[in-house]
């Protein structure tokens, strides 16, 4: 773990102390993250969507894609939130704030961390550790009640998202696609274990087992409609997009990686493609979507090809659209 020169944590907390309402300048998430130049180590309050340990200016500012991808802030609406004690006083998915906070830089708090002898460091917990990018050391928060958006949907993503059909000329597209048959199979069995057998494996701990089993189970299943259908079920084969930052040769040299990730998606839903997932963070199983997917990693290497399949529960949880 990162540590911090303890001078520094107490640079830190003095200077959330000094930070309150009467002081801080009134801004918007947005305009510091397009100008961070001008607000960095200034007092400020912005209002926006907090989810986790980052603020959003908006919805769509948690789909858009950042152009450092190691930066967050470079999607132009996206700030880390620090100061665990303050920030955690809010709790749940999806609440509205408002923050006086200290504008930081995380690249210039690792600098002094990795200028920091080894007799005087403090461990530093929170988002820089974590983060290269902009944050707020929040000194004050007030939670204004929840407000969990809409998830969006394909017709109006307008490029947003970080998820596109596997390209049919993609090398891995024939791959995938033999396995989405076997999963799809083994979904419509009616052997539960059959189903079980591709999702299950030696890793996993007794509760990720008995998670998975109940997803593949009963009316309340995110696959039930899958399981039961009757007619035809759509599918859909997702790769994710490149970073903003991948030259040519980035996104050439992942191609030819002897590992690749997928998400295979299915619906029973006549319009399927106009509800599927448009970014990774809508894939999770969840009952209330009109599609269930799973993430897929198949691996190639001396002793042939292998794949594994896996549910991930959905953590952002954002709301359903009306689908009429």
């Amino acid at each position: 773990m990162m540590a911090a020169p303890s001078a520094y944590a107490s640079e830190d907390r003095a200077s959330a102390d000094a930070c309150s309402a009467g002081v801080a300048q009134d801004t918007t998430v947005a305009a510091i993250a397009a100008q961070r130049e001008d607000w960095l180590g200034k007092c400020v309050e912005v209002e926006g969507l907090k989810l986790g340990d980052f603020i959003y200016a908006d919805r769509d500012a948690a789909y858009r894609l950042p152009t450092d991808s190691l930066d967050a802030a470079t999607n132009g609406g996206t700030l880390l939130l620090d100061n665990r004690k303050v920030i955690d006083t809010v709790v749940g998915d999806w609440q509205k704030i408002r923050v006086v906070a200290r504008v930081r830089d995380c690249v210039e708090i690792g600098a002094k961390q990795q200028s920091a002898t080894i007799d005087d460091l403090a461990m530093l917990a929170g988002g820089c550790h974590y983060n290269d990018t902009v944050g707020l050391w929040v000194a004050e928060i007030s939670g204004l009640g929840k407000a969990r958006p809409l998830r969006l949907l394909p017709g109006d993503a307008r490029g947003l998202g970080n998820l596109a059909p596997l390209d049919a000329g993609s090398p891995w597209r024939a791959r995938f696609a033999e396995v989405e048959k076997q999963l799809r199979v083994a979904l419509q069995s009616a052997d539960p274990e059959r189903r079980q057998s591709l999702f299950l494996n030696q890793w996993m701990g007794k509760d990720q087992r008995d998670w998975t089993r109940e997803q593949l189970s009963g009316k309340a299943s995110p696959f039930a409609a899958i399981m039961a259908a009757r007619g035809p079920v759509q599918s859909q084969i997702f790769g994710w997009k490149p970073n903003l930052d991948d030259s040519p040769a980035d996104i050439a040299a992942k191609t030819r990686e002897n590992q690749a990730d997928a998400i295979i998606c299915w619906s029973a839903e006549a319009k399927a493609a106009e509800l599927w997932p448009v970014s990774s963070f809508d894939a999770g199983v969840n009952a209330d979507r009109p599609y269930a997917c799973v993430k897929v990693t198949y691996h190639i290497d001396g002793e042939g090809s292998r794949w594994q399949a896996a549910m991930e529960p959905d953590r952002w949880k954002l709301a359903e659209p009306s689908h009429s």
